[in-house]
Parts: C-alpha cells; structure tokens; sequence
C-alpha cells in the first residue's frame, strides 16, 4: 500500500509541474538557475549562474546539484529535475509508513495519514513551484524525526547521515538541525542535543563563511538575503535600534497570525485534543526556522505558495500520527463526538484545505493566461541556437525552457543598453512575464529594428526572434 501511495503522488506531482512547465509557467527564478547550473556540472563546466551572475555554490551552499548534475549528464532533461522533486515529496509516505508501524496504527488509520501528508498544500504548491534543491532533504527531515521518535530521542549513526546528506541541500537546512539539537537538550538528551547543534553551527559557519563567499564572491555573501527582512547590508551599527524596531514590528504583525493559522489549518483538529498544550511543545525544534519565516518582511516566505515553510511539515505529520494512535495520548484524547468519526473528520478536512490553499486552482485559470501565443513560442523556440556557446535573452517564462546554455538572462530594464551582448533574443511582447512590461518589450523590439547587426527571422502572434547578424 505504501508503495503504491507513493507512486499515485509521484505522478501527481510529476504531471502537475510538468504542465505546468509546459504551460510556460515556470519561472527562470528558481528553476532556470538550476537547471543551468545541473546542466553546465553534467558537461563538466563551471556551474556559473549567468541569471545570479557567480558560481551556484555561492548561492545557498547545495551540494547536492553536483551528483544531480552528474545524473543529468546520463538524462539530460529538464525533467530529471522534476523527477527528483517529485519523488523526493512523495516518499514521505515511507517515513509517515515506518511511523504509524511503531505506533501500532490500524490499516484505515495508516491509510489517512498517507492521505494527510500528501494532500498537505504546502507539499503539493512546492512540487509545482520550480525546483528547489532542499525539497530533496524533505523526506530526510521526516525520516530523521521517525527515527528519534523511535530511538527514545537518541541518534545514531543513520541519524547521522540523514543529517550530513539534508545538509548538502541548503545551508538554512542547518537551523532546523540546530533548533532540534536546542530541543534534545531541553529534553535532557545531552549528547545527541550537543551533537546535533555543534554539527549544524559547523556546518553553517563553513558553508556561510567560507565555502559561499569563495565560490560567489562579494555578490554572493550571506548578508545579501538581509533585503528579505528589511534591513539594508549597508547598514552601520548606529541603526541597530531601528533595525531591531522594524524586526520586532515585523514579528507582531498581522500577516504573521495569519500566516500561522495558514499553516496550522490543514491539522487544526489536533488542537481539538486533550493534551494540545503537550503536542505543541513538541513542535518546538521547528521554532527558529518559524521565527526566521516570522521575522522576514517578504511575503513569500510566510505563505503556503512556496517552499520556505516545506520544512515545517514533518514534525506537524508526526504529531498527526501520534494522535492517531490507539491510547489516552492518542485517540483516546480527542473529544467523544470526534472519537468515531475521526477518519472521515481528517479526511474530509484534507482534501477541503488542499482544493482550498493547493494551487490546484489554478491549472484551470491562472496558469493558463499564456496558452494563446504557447504554440508561437514553441514555434520560435525551434530557431533558437543549441550551440551552448550562443547568449539568448528571452522572457522570464521562456529561460527555463532555453537554460541549457552558458549564457541566458530575462528581459528586465538592466539588459535594454546590452542588447547586443547576446546572439539570439526571443520576445513576447503580449506576456512580457516577471521582471519586464509591455512598454519594455516594444523599446526593445525598436532598439533591435533600428540595429543593423540584428535580423528578425521569426514573428506570429506577438512571439518575435531576432538573431545577430
């Protein structure tokens, strides 16, 4: 039953982003820079992002791409990428199977709580959102907080290289293993506690301090990421009130309890249980990666849209198992008229969060906005260079589609006086896309037809290719 589980989400998950993708829905933010950066690994040349401009380790220390670009240079596709992150989220199931083993949980019982993980919004809008290298320590996190919970709270050397290989994916990886390291030792489990900050504080100090600002330089330096939280890298010592003002204003905001409900809403009825107080003391090692979320001034990293909340996940389905179980800590602690509809409560509760807060929605609206120029860009797309040597600037939409190159960056009002640093631009002035307008687009088209170096050699439908001479 597991097995199958897993492979009903994989190809959910797998058909979602990849039509989504087809649908020119994916976004050179994330997914172009990584698929560049996978690609240029498996031809064993510099991963050097052209969109971030510096060395893909520089941006968030993932180790991983490397052995997945080693992978990709025996499938070379996009769709690797794809694969990877599907199946990634869609092995929960195994963690989520070992879990309801331990606690003894009824067949109907285990069943929900497949249900529960896989139809948890987050889950599903991460696997259609691009592809992000720490969704590959989604079912390393889950797998390691089984574990504990097997272990009496103890590790062990599988817990070890749960961790190490979680670690490769992301360097914020390393504080959720710190916040439960904090955790084990609030719980008086010494050694593993100490074990686990010390190893996720090397870990981020390495990475943070040495291994990115050698690969990116000073573009690619942690304090970068400060904007997400409002606060200017510039700053001098002299602002650190107001900084801590705005962080705290910032930290009570509204946004922020509803984002916390948000969260919380898939799983709600596990406040409904007698010892609610216990189960979200038990949430505790995922509170400095919450707070990180809490603390920042950018939406996107306090909503069930994208990944930032992905790693919140696990220890929430954990303590869904936990009450499912057949005891006075379980079942049992749910009020009466709970008790023996419980499966049906959860279930019904599931799949109305996913319709609600799942951008499953969207495949029948939103993501559909660009379908009427799609076959003019596929068109269009068959004229452009393979050559990996030749630049193309193209719409944001259209670089995931083109990112196997040394050199692709999106139309944005920064590259309007270096248009003739690239070999080939491809336009589409009707869906300009994230980072350009209309108005851009069509001062661009003029600039290239007054250009005698540039020749079009492509225009239906709004789509235009111009090569250079």
């Amino acid at each position: 039953m597991t097995t199958l589980f897993f492979l009903i989400g994989l190809i959910s998950y797998y058909s979602a982003v990849s039509l989504r993708h087809y649908w020119f829905q994916t976004s050179s933010w994330d997914l172009g820079i990584f698929d560049q950066a996978v690609f240029l690994i498996s031809k064993g040349l510099e991963p050097k992002s052209s969109l971030l401009g510096f060395h893909i380790l520089g941006d968030h220390a993932a180790l991983v791409l490397y052995p997945i670009g080693w992978l990709s240079s025996i499938f070379p596709t996009i769709n690797l990428l794809f694969i990877l992150q599907s199946s990634a989220l869609a092995s929960l199931v195994f963690p989520l199977s070992d879990l309801a083993k331990s606690l003894g949980l009824s067949k109907r019982n285990k069943l929900i709580l497949l249900i529960v993980g896989l139809l948890y919004p987050i889950v599903f809008n991460t696997a259609i959102f691009d592809f992000h290298p720490e969704t590959l320590a989604f079912p390393l996190i889950l797998k390691l907080i089984v574990e504990l919970e097997n272990n009496n709270q103890r590790i062990n050397l599988n817990s070890i290289i749960l961790i190490l290989l979680a670690l490769t994916c992301k360097i914020t990886i390393s504080i959720f293993i710190f916040g439960l390291g904090i955790w084990l030792l609030i719980v008086r489990k010494k050694l593993s506690g100490l074990i686990l900050t010390s190893l996720s504080a090397a870990w981020f100090i390495v990475m943070g301090k040495y291994v990115i600002p050698l690969y990116g330089g000073d573009k690619a330096e942690l304090g970068r990421h400060l904007g997400k939280f409002g606060i200017d890298q510039t700053s001098g010592i002299d602002v650190i009130p107001s900084i801590m003002s705005r962080l705290i204003t910032q930290l009570l905001s509204l946004n922020n309890i509803e984002y916390i409900i948000l969260l919380l809403l898939p799983v709600i009825y596990i406040l409904l249980h007698k010892r609610r107080l216990e189960i979200i003391s038990r949430t505790a090692p995922f509170l400095p990666l919450l707070i990180l979320n809490l603390l920042a001034k950018e939406n996107s990293m306090k909503n069930l849209v994208h990944h930032y909340s992905l790693l919140l996940v696990p220890i929430l389905l954990v303590e869904v198992g936990k009450t499912l179980k057949n005891s006075k800590s379980g079942l049992s602690g749910y009020p009466n008229w709970m008790i023996g509809r419980i499966n049906y409560i959860i279930l019904g509760w599931s799949v109305i969060c996913f319709i609600t807060f799942s951008r499953i929605g969207f495949y029948f609206g939103t993501f559909q906005d660009t379908l009427d120029t799609a076959i003019y860009r596929r068109e269009a797309i068959e004229y452009i260079n393979k050559d990996i040597e030749v630049k193309v600037l193209t719409n944001n939409s259209l670089v995931p589609h083109l990112s196997r190159r040394k050199e692709i960056q999106y139309t944005n009002s920064t590259q309007l006086d270096y248009l003739d640093n690239y070999d080939q631009i491809l336009l589409d002035s009707k869906h300009p896309g994230w980072g350009a307008s209309k108005e851009l687009i069509e001062k661009m088209k003029s600039n290239i037809k007054s250009n005698k170096k540039w020749m079009e050699v492509y225009n239906k439908g709004d789509v235009t290719l111009y090569n250079k001479k």
